[in-house]
């Protein structure tokens, strides 16, 4: 035993120092490199293509998996919804694959499977759609499956009866979520009673049928509205043929009823800045949301509001979020946006911040836009940063086929113009600081902010009042409390 410990015990004594290499850096980098010039990015293009009757294809090509994914979308969704039945169009499209032709749910999602293909179908406020992806080769199969889902549903009574329940459920969790919150009473407050502003409410999903779900099926789930998507491995030579005959003779039928999408927001903007609490007792955490309207997508002027919120409040790197997360340790992040729909748009910002500095986070992001507008403008070094940002990652966006897609498809929605795709890079690199600054100092005001707080009253509700500004407590809907 001692002859197998000594060695050990040898092995692990102090060793022999060597003498280091004391010999000078043979390379010395005293200034920083220069950037690459940037490689040139040709954008995907789209293969058009029609069906018999007239229902447009676009085509996104990409052979990198034996896969495609097809999109077939409507330009009426949520905003046809009547005004006590809030949700009409989301329930019905999300009622399509419970039951169509002569197969139930299960039968349907066995057929699915054993084609390895899977589908899906839902509605937001501005469209509906129903997509599948399926293998190269399985294709025209289950097309075959997704036609008898999108025109023949049955809309069974009994599988409603289960979706309306957990729409429910998922109505009364929304309401405890204190984000969620946030956002359906900014959204009621900036747009008041049009689609934009409308929430559903326990009366309006209750008064849904499924007689309903039929009649805004066969009004808004027409040929002569819908436009056809596909990414992948596919050719329009092969894939006009097999969309056709599933869907090249469906026909036109009148419209058993219109319902018209709002025309604009019913809010004028507000003389001074307003908070909105919503009383949420014991939270640890505030949830601030602030808002104000802005121009609409196309004006010239978003793309130089973008660039400079990038550097106020959209990047990691900005002002607001390097504030309060880096410097102050109050939230995890704060950001700032732009958002956009049929009406004009809305400028975001939004935090969850720790109870006790909620009205001290909610002073500096106040400050932070308050002083870009005067004595700490956006600087060339920060303006440069959001460019690159905007544009480094635009390449980025094309990886996935789907991409190409979904931009094309927000383009005709809203009426964008053909080139807006393809022009982006060349228009962020159009603009200067001082349009940029411009665009932020004439768009944004400080002093007239529509302010959600969601947060515990008995404890901010002495820092906010010190702010100075009015203060309307409000439920959890947005409707003020006497």
């Amino acid at each position: 035993m001692i002859s197998v410990i000594l060695p050990l015990i040898f092995a692990c004594g102090p060793k022999e120092v060597k003498e280091t290499s004391t010999s000078a850096a043979t390379r010395i980098h005293s200034t920083m490199p220069k950037p690459l010039a940037p490689r040139p990015f040709n954008m995907p293009t789209l293969q058009e293509g029609k069906l018999s009757n007239g229902i447009p294809v676009a085509l996104s090509f990409n052979d990198e998996a034996p896969l495609v994914n097809i999109w077939i979308t409507f330009d009426e969704g949520g905003f046809t919804d009547p005004d006590n039945a809030i949700g009409l169009a989301s329930m019905t499209m999300d009622m399509l694959d419970e039951g169509a032709a002569n197969k139930n749910a299960a039968e349907l999602s066995k057929s699915l499977k054993a084609l390895a293909s899977s589908l899906g179908t839902g509605a937001s406020t501005d469209g509906a759609y129903l997509s599948l992806k399926a293998l190269s080769h399985q294709v025209e199969p289950t097309l075959a499956i997704a036609k008898n889902i999108l025109l023949s549903p049955n809309f069974p009574k009994d599988k409603w009866e289960l979706q309306q329940k957990k729409a429910l459920q998922n109505l009364a969790a929304n309401k405890k979520n204190p984000r969620r919150t946030a956002s359906r009473v900014m959204n009621s407050l900036m747009f008041g009673s049009d689609y934009m502003g409308r929430t559903r409410t326990e009366e309006g999903l209750k008064a849904i049928d499924t007689d309903q779900m039929k009649r805004w099926h066969e009004t808004h789930i027409q040929p002569q509205k819908a436009k056809i998507w596909v990414s992948g491995n596919a050719d329009l030579k092969t894939l006009i043929p097999q969309l056709d005959a599933a869907f090249g003779t469906w026909s036109v039928k009148e419209p058993a009823k219109k319902y018209e999408a709002g025309k604009g927001n019913d809010k004028a903007s507000p003389k001074g800045t307003v908070i909105y609490l919503v009383d949420n007792p014991g939270a640890s955490q505030s949830v601030i949301r602030i808002g104000q309207y802005i121009g609409r997508r196309q004006d010239a002027e978003t793309l130089h509001l973008s660039l400079a919120n990038q550097a106020i409040g959209g990047m990691f790197t900005a002002r607001i979020n390097m504030n309060l997360r880096e410097d102050k340790g109050w939230t995890y992040g704060a950001r700032s946006w732009q958002s956009y729909s049929h009406h004009p748009g809305m400028w975001n910002a939004s935090t969850n911040i720790v109870t006790k500095h909620t009205a001290d986070g909610l002073r500096e992001i106040i400050s932070e836009v308050r002083n870009s507008m005067g004595e700490k403008p956006i600087t060339e070094q920060e303006f440069s940063d959001s460019k690159g940002a905007m544009l480094n990652k635009w390449p980025l966006q094309f990886e996935n086929a789907s991409n190409l897609l979904s931009q094309n498809i927000d383009r005709l929605r809203y009426s964008l113009p053909d080139d807006w795709i393809a022009s982006y890079p060349d228009r962020v690199r159009s603009v200067t600081l001082v349009q940029a600054q411009d665009a932020w100092n004439n768009t944004i005001d400080p002093e007239k902010m529509t302010i959600v707080i969601v947060g515990d009253k008995a404890s901010i509700s002495a820092g906010l009042n010190e702010l100075g500004y009015s203060i309307i407590d409000v439920d959890e809907m947005g409707r003020p409390i006497e």
